[in-house]
């Protein structure tokens, strides 16, 4: 054999060439770190960024990528509703648009605001547990402006009341205690006669001060003319004895002739 036909014969493959592609370098013949050498600059540094330290490394690495995009899910592309549908049912919204809902103790809850809220819920595609998170927030602030509510409208009832009090205790000091006692009775006395037996019902809802005043006067004066229960006021205004009644007119207006 020539010096030609055995360099020709060292570089030629073997006779199984595929068994011979499918062994793996070893570190003595070919390393990995070799091999990286050969390897433009972004691969290599791809390579130290990963920390590979031997071909088994890099073989993971690819295996678990593989895994990953395998699994992978491809997201409905904008506009087709449909494929939206379908890809919310896979993560978890209720195919008939029925949801399992929890609604707190004490909480009374309208069937047909249920059920608008879940036709929302499932038209916007909310898997489960954002449908009761969303519900769990409106709950709540529900109830805080309801409380809030409730606490303004006592707040300003309470407000409005300590200003009558604190008034018709200045016109209690004004009159001075006797007299002011006095025209309660009269008045509660007028009240009766007319018909009102909740006198200090009626007055305590009148809010304003002025008028509670004045009705009080009022029913005062009348109380003063209709007299006491064991008086009566003739036709020219003086007291006596009890006889028999004078119509009303004239019990209430001592100088009608």
């Amino acid at each position: 054999m020539t010096d030609a036909a055995a360099g020709i014969a060292e570089a030629a493959p073997p006779a199984d060439a595929s068994t011979a592609a499918t062994q793996a370098p070893t570190s003595g013949a070919f390393s990995f770190a070799d091999y990286v050498k050969t390897l433009p600059d972004e691969d290599q540094a791809h390579v130290a960024k990963k920390n590979w330290k031997d071909f088994p490394d890099a073989i993971k690495a690819h295996r678990s990528a593989e895994s990953a995009i395998g699994a992978k899910v491809d997201l409905p592309k904008a506009g087709d509703e449909a494929a939206l549908k379908a890809h919310l049912q896979k993560l978890g919204a209720p195919a008939d648009g029925k949801y399992a809902l929890t609604i707190p103790d004490g909480v009374t809850i309208d069937e047909g605001l249920r059920t608008g809220f879940e036709g929302i819920a499932a038209q916007a595609g909310l898997l489960p547990q954002q449908a009761q998170a969303l519900l769990n927030w409106w709950n709540e602030q529900a109830a805080a402006a309801g409380k809030g509510m409730a606490d303004a409208s006592a707040a300003e009832q309470a407000a409005k009341a300590k200003v009558k009090t604190d008034a018709m205790a200045a016109y209690e000091t004004t009159l001075g205690k006797d007299q002011f006692e006095a025209k309660l009775g009269a008045a509660q006395r007028a009240a009766e006669f007319a018909g009102f037996m909740k006198f200090d019902a009626i007055l305590n809802a009148i809010e304003d001060t002025e008028q509670s005043q004045a009705f009080i006067e009022g029913f005062a004066k009348l109380g003063d003319l209709i007299g006491t229960e064991d008086q009566h006021v003739d036709g020219h205004g003086r007291g006596g004895p009890p006889s028999a009644p004078l119509p009303l007119a004239n019990r209430l207006y001592p100088n009608l002739k």
